[in-house]
């Protein structure tokens, strides 16, 4: 397959290649960082639902109706 013209710039397959391994381990970097937050978000809810705090939207809902008018 060679080359692969882009304008003026050439593109290898072995560069093509290298930013293909580039992008999947932002890829599995990625994942890794949604994880940490699942697991932060899921201990500071239950921290929270511990120390008495109403997570619901409902609430938030009724105040907006309020201050609609």
């Amino acid at each position: 397959m060679g080359q692969v013209l882009r304008g003026c710039a050439r593109t290898t397959a072995a560069v093509r290649r290298t930013i293909q391994q580039s992008q999947k381990s932002l890829n599995v970097l990625a994942e890794f960082e949604r994880e940490l937050i699942r697991v932060r978000t899921g201990e500071d809810r239950e921290r929270a639902v511990a120390n008495g705090v109403r997570l619901s939207r409902d609430s938030l809902f009724g105040q907006r109706m309020r201050f609609s008018g």
